[in-house]
């Protein structure tokens, strides 16, 4: 019960190298992390070069006894390059919204406890959510567009939710999470619980585990600006993960109302999926692929909006610390008038950890 979480697992994204070694001073364990992430997109009639989520981050756990821990983390995002591209890679932008010509950006930031009975961390983290919505996000640049998981997320409370106390608890093959984020931004402000959420995943073996989240917004407004949530905005998502031997595989099915929008600013009801494949040769070379998509369900709305992506790649690591990819997004994704919405985008990129 006094180790790390189970949630951190899901903030370790698939192009995150392994972390540092941590120095332990008595009960005092700490430990400064990093990764710089640098892209090259390319599409038929550009070339672009961007920040691909580059942080840097501490983590800290105070052993305070034989049976509870303090522990507590810091992650800034860092602008290596540009964090306003013209080639569209969606999914999550590493920052919030106004925060993108920023130097630094807060990713995470929160202190909590550990307990035999569970523990409790408040601040701005991976949400209960991202449990099961985590599984597929392990694609280098692209991705991340149909689990519901949007952007940022730290207003909707489905990604690195913003103002939350979460609480986490495991017994056996069976892990429960409750959140709940508590502000004052909008004209419906509930007090307490203005978003809440639950996960809960089964592990039947040490390769399989299922899981199912669910995230209620209940203080949104018709007409929301900028971090401000959207009124009516629910997601529910059911996922599987598989991970043994040189297979790697997961899919997740979504299902939002009044939490996607398309390129017009319509707001409508969603159903979504994507899938996420690796094949490892070795412990140096490994490919990939998967897809994402999403469209209307809504027969209120009037709209042929759609994210419909193939993403196929590999990847080389010539070090714990290092990883150079090529990954490749074929898209049939299109505007609310049937138009295109991006190009076909060839990304190469690497990662240099500490």
């Amino acid at each position: 019960a006094l180790e790390e979480p189970e949630a951190v697992a899901a903030e370790a994204e698939s192009s995150d190298p392994h972390p540092a070694k941590k120095t332990t001073f008595d009960r005092f364990e700490s430990d400064f992390y990093g990764s710089l992430r640098v892209r090259t997109l390319l599409t038929a009639d550009d070339i672009e070069f961007i920040d691909r989520f580059s942080r840097v981050g501490y983590y800290g756990r105070y052993l305070g006894g034989e049976r509870w821990a303090v522990v507590g983390r810091l992650e800034a995002g860092v602008n290596l390059v540009n964090q306003n591209p013209t080639i569209d890679v969606g999914g999550d932008p590493g920052y919030a919204f106004g925060e993108g010509s920023q130097a630094f950006t807060t990713r995470l930031g929160y202190v909590g406890f550990e307990t035999p009975y569970g523990d409790l961390t408040w601040g701005k983290q991976w949400s209960v959510y991202y449990d099961v919505a985590g599984w597929t996000d392990r694609f280098y640049t692209f991705g991340a567009q149909a689990s519901g998981a949007l952007g940022d997320g730290g207003i909707n409370g489905t990604g690195r939710a913003s103002n939350a106390a979460i609480y986490r608890i495991g017994g056996g093959p069976v892990m429960f999470g409750l959140q709940s984020q508590n502000r004052s931004s909008t004209a419906n402000d509930q007090g307490f619980g203005d978003t809440i959420s639950g996960s809960l995943r089964w592990s039947p073996s040490d390769a399989l585990a299922i899981g199912l989240a669910y995230n209620q917004v209940r203080d949104g407004v018709e007409d929301p600006g900028p971090n401000e949530p959207h009124l009516g905005d629910t997601a529910t998502i059911i996922g599987a993960n598989w991970d043994r031997g040189p297979l790697e595989l997961a899919v997740v099915l979504t299902r939002g109302e009044q939490r996607e929008m398309d390129d017009e600013e319509t707001w409508f009801d969603s159903l979504g999926s994507e899938v996420f494949g690796r094949w490892s040769f070795d412990e140096h070379w490994s490919i990939f692929g998967g897809l994402n998509w999403l469209e209307p369900d809504d027969d209120t709305v009037d709209t042929e909006y759609r994210i419909l992506d193939f993403l196929i790649g590999g990847a080389y690591q010539p070090h714990p610390n290092v990883i150079i990819s090529l990954e490749w997004r074929l898209t049939d994704s299109r505007t609310a008038t049937g138009r295109p919405l991006y190009e076909d985008t060839l990304a190469f990129g690497v990662n240099m950890g500490w």
